[in-house]
């Protein structure tokens, strides 16, 4: 006789885990508009900057509580599929229903539940193979315009990333980036100051943002948001007609104040991998990624990029952060400039070609010699 002895203790950590979450399952936007309209935010409006930003965080973060109320679940530890939806969970909550009751039949009715059982297995089946090939139909003619997107969409699909676990404390991603920064102002601190010619314009004020300026801003935002941020982005997006007018009215008075508040000041860094076949444990590999970003924020930038634009302050070749200036664009031009200057004969050899960003500006060069004369 052979007695042996194993652990079949099961591991919780890939299984579920218990979190603090939302109910949004029985979220009513339309009940959450109709009590927002009728809310102090909307009604009689705070004029002093602190007080509208203080109202705006509370009236929204008790509405929330009052239809989306915070509960404990547990939730599994992997992530669903992005076609998974909610006619697959219930036709799944289905199937597993009639497998206990199949479980639990009697003799009499066991064929019966078991039959019952598998025909609901085979319909749960064919609905998630079409709904896997529908979303990826459906997205695929989507982003058919946009390289970028089609190409980031389908590498989830390609090659499915594994996640990853960051090794490193808040404070050495800090330090690593502050000393990044660092370095790269230095090495650009021999260059010479740039040559800004006088200008006739006024930018001691900024002009109000108006509701329809405010609801572009807001539809063209990217749908993520920041802990710290009292609704999603998601939800202000959906329900744009009824926020535009309030985050108007908090980007006006900002404007007004000069600076922005500083309970707005604070916003949460996370780091993210640049490439997923990059180390973990090399800060190298990262880069910082913002979650909050301010609507007011991006309200003055655009107006900041066009007097830039007005003025002609920006250098002609910028290869990075700014519109219509891709580094592609930038490598193009320079490279028919030195096919051009070749078919004249106005180029013996070239040099070193490069375009770099730094903190303060972008530069685009390349150095040609000319050919001597006669040549």
């Amino acid at each position: 006789m052979i007695i042996g002895s194993a652990d079949l203790l099961k591991d919780n950590c890939d299984d579920t885990v218990t979190r603090c979450a939302r109910s949004w399952r029985s979220f009513d936007l339309d009940a959450f508009v109709h009590d927002l309209s009728q809310s102090v935010l909307v009604l009689s409006p705070p004029s002093d900057p602190e007080e509208l930003f203080t109202e705006y965080l509370r009236t929204l973060t008790s509405l929330l509580d009052q239809h989306a109320p915070v509960c404990r679940r547990r939730t599994p530890s992997r992530h669903s599929a992005p076609w998974y939806d909610n006619e697959c969970r219930e036709c799944k909550r289905t199937t597993r229903r009639l497998e206990r009751t199949h479980h639990r039949s009697s003799a009499e009715y066991y064929v019966t539940a078991r039959h019952a059982w598998r025909r609901q297995f085979q319909r749960q089946r064919l609905l998630f193979r079409r709904k896997v090939a529908d979303y990826w139909s459906i997205t695929i003619l989507e982003y058919r315009h946009d390289t970028r997107l089609l190409w980031s969409k389908t590498g989830h699909l390609l090659d499915p990333r594994a996640p990853c676990q960051l090794h490193h404390s808040a404070n050495d991603v800090a330090n690593h980036f502050t000393l990044k920064v660092d370095k790269v102002r230095q090495s650009t601190s021999c260059a010479s100051p740039p040559v800004i010619s006088k200008r006739n314009s006024d930018t001691s004020t900024l002009h109000s943002v108006t509701v329809e300026e405010t609801a572009r801003l807001l539809i063209r935002s990217p749908a993520k948001h920041c802990p710290l941020d009292p609704v999603p982005t998601w939800l202000l997006k959906h329900a744009a007609e009824q926020f535009a007018p309030i985050l108007a009215r908090l980007c006006n008075v900002s404007f007004q104040a000069g600076n922005l508040l500083l309970s707005q000041n604070h916003a949460l860094v996370s780091a993210r991998l640049k490439k997923s076949t990059l180390d973990p444990a090399d800060l190298n590999s990262y880069r910082p990624l913002p979650f909050a970003s301010k609507l007011a924020e991006r309200a003055v930038a655009s107006r900041f990029v066009h007097h830039c634009d007005e003025h002609g302050l920006l250098p002609a070749r910028q290869s990075a952060y700014r519109r219509y200036h891709l580094t592609e664009t930038a490598v193009v031009i320079v490279y028919n400039d030195i096919v051009r200057s070749i078919d004249r004969g106005e180029v013996q050899r070239c040099r070193a070609v490069a375009s770099f960003p730094t903190l303060t500006t972008t530069s685009s060069f390349y150095r040609c010699d000319s050919a001597p004369p006669g040549r």
